[in-house]
């Protein structure tokens, strides 16, 4: 049926029920509103010429003012009424029960609490049960999340950090608190993760570069140290080599001057010996002193090779260029 106002009223096998057009709502009524049973009767409703409604329903009927149905305009305040956390290093598989938690507005906890359930309650007396919530927890996630009529939350597993949880409830009629209640959370990290332990960390790993760097640069001037030893040892052989070599040079330089001399003169003497006409000389003597001559002379040529090579070692050789005679 439709009211003055417009609005249609529903008997259903569910209660009663209020439709607005204009703002296209609906407000349902059942027996904790008054209601003789949910259960109503198809065809059981009459309008008076007041404007008085009947509905008749399984237990007998209901009669009322459209106009006299008010809705609660109560805003309920919102407390947090509860809350308990199962803490892994105290008392594992226990819940510890934090009292006065409707008075603070901080709360400060470790990151071993991993379990935390918190209760709150819209401070609405009439119809209770029909008291709806929705929270939001700031750090985690920003949206609010719709409860119904249950009337608590539980996080687990949270990391270390600020949050802060937000609660907002209605009474029996819809009427929310948008404030609602709030409690900031903070969760301290365990000891390796807290600031000191990172600062601690950053100066073990500037303190391992650094030492990286120091052993590079240890090995890098033991292995140049190292090097430089070889060049040097090196150096000093080629320098021994140098000047044996030159001890070989001088020795068969001198040694090739020393043996000019005589052998000119053995070769002098026996070409004299062979040009002397007077000498008798027998044709044995004549071939011995002519082998002679030639083996002398064959020396003196080694001897002369040897004296250029040492000079073209010296760079005291002079090149003289000659044409070459073709036959």
């Amino acid at each position: 049926m439709e009211d003055d106002r417009g609005r249609l009223w529903l008997s259903t096998n569910k209660g009663l029920s209020r439709f607005d057009p204009q703002t296209k709502t609906f407000r349902n009524y059942d027996v904790t509103d008054g209601l003789q049973s949910n259960e109503f009767n198809s065809g059981a409703y009459h309008k008076s010429r007041s404007g008085e409604m009947f509905f008749g329903g399984i237990n007998g009927f209901n009669a009322f003012l459209p106009d006299s149905i008010k809705d609660n305009p109560y805003v309920p305040p919102v407390v947090i009424t509860g809350f308990k956390r199962y803490n892994t290093g105290e008392a594992e598989g226990k819940p510890i029960i934090e009292k006065g938690i409707s008075a603070k507005q901080r709360l400060a906890l470790s990151y071993k609490d991993n379990i935390l359930a918190f209760e709150f309650a819209a401070l609405n007396y009439r119809n209770t049960f029909k008291n709806q919530y929705a929270y939001k927890f700031e750090g985690f996630n920003d949206n609010w999340i719709q409860l119904g009529t249950k009337h608590e939350v539980t996080f687990t597993n949270l990391d270390a950090g600020e949050y802060t949880l937000r609660v907002k409830g209605s009474n029996n009629d819809g009427v929310w608190n948008e404030e609602g209640a709030s409690l900031k959370i903070t969760i301290t990290p365990p000891w390796w993760k807290t600031w000191w332990a990172y600062s601690f960390y950053g100066l073990l790993f500037v303190g391992a570069i650094f030492g990286y760097i120091r052993y590079k640069t240890q090995a890098q001037a033991k292995e140049l140290a190292l090097k430089n030893r070889q060049l040097e040892q090196e150096r000093q052989i080629t320098e021994r080599l140098r000047r044996v070599d030159k001890l070989k040079d001088d020795f068969l330089a001198n040694t090739s001057h020393e043996l000019r001399t005589p052998l000119h003169g053995i070769i002098g003497l026996a070409e004299s010996s062979v040009a002397d006409a007077s000498a008798k000389l027998s044709e044995r003597m004549r071939l011995n002193l002519g082998m002679i001559i030639a083996s002398g002379k064959r020396l003196a040529s080694l001897v002369n090779d040897i004296l250029d090579f040492s000079k073209l070692k010296t760079q005291h050789l002079a090149i003289q260029q000659k044409p070459n005679h073709r036959p």
